[in-house]
């Protein structure tokens, strides 16, 4: 029981703790990005964009997004702002309740979508560094992130079989560690050898 439930305050605490802070590091040394996990906000460009992500929910979904497009000349001509989104792969994220800033001359608008697709320009150490792997997430953190999938229509199969496995795994230690209670309990003498090779 005592390991057991060692195993579950692993998976629920020290693992995503450690998965943090290696993170952190590999995020230090990513170039024209800014990322700390203590104020949240993950900064980066591309060739004439700049992003802000304030947060990160469940460790998985960009949250408070602003996308800024740069002219040629150096100025704003477009901010995307959007509450969340849903990384499609590693190019496409889907950005949900997006609020659309044109600036032209002196002159801008503003127009709202429900759903937007946008290019992303991050790179695959960008993202390694944004989003947790499965691996990472905590038992509480892949059970909501398994049901914001299933509601939001997108495939939850991989983080729904890694749920199970983690919490299948600590299960499977007790059970061996019953399993191997025949081997050190009682007298030699009480059963047949053959008995105890059976067990």
């Amino acid at each position: 029981f005592f390991l057991t439930a060692l195993t579950l305050l692993g998976q629920q605490f020290a693992i995503p703790l450690l998965e943090q802070q290696a993170s952190d590091l590999r995020s230090k040394q990513l170039k024209d990005t800014l990322y700390s996990s203590d104020s949240q906000d993950f900064w980066t460009r591309g060739e004439n964009q700049f992003v802000r992500i304030g947060e990160m929910r469940l460790r998985s979904i960009p949250s408070d997004i602003e996308i800024y497009s740069i002219s040629e000349t150096g100025k704003v001509r477009l901010i995307l702002r959007s509450e969340f989104a849903d990384v499609l792969d590693a190019n496409k994220w889907l950005l949900h309740n997006v609020k659309e800033f044109r600036v032209n001359g002196e002159q801008s608008s503003e127009r709202t979508y429900l759903y937007h697709e946008w290019d992303s320009f991050l790179s695959q150490n960008q993202m390694d560094s944004l989003v947790a792997p499965v691996d990472a997430l905590s038992l509480t953190e892949l059970y909501d992130y398994v049901e914001y999938l299933e509601l939001a229509g997108l495939r939850s199969q991989t983080y729904e079989f890694r749920l199970w496995q983690n919490l299948s795994r600590p299960l499977g230690l007790l059970a061996m560690c019953f399993l191997a209670l025949p081997f050190v309990v009682g007298s030699v003498r009480t059963r047949a050898a053959g008995t105890r090779v059976l067990f």
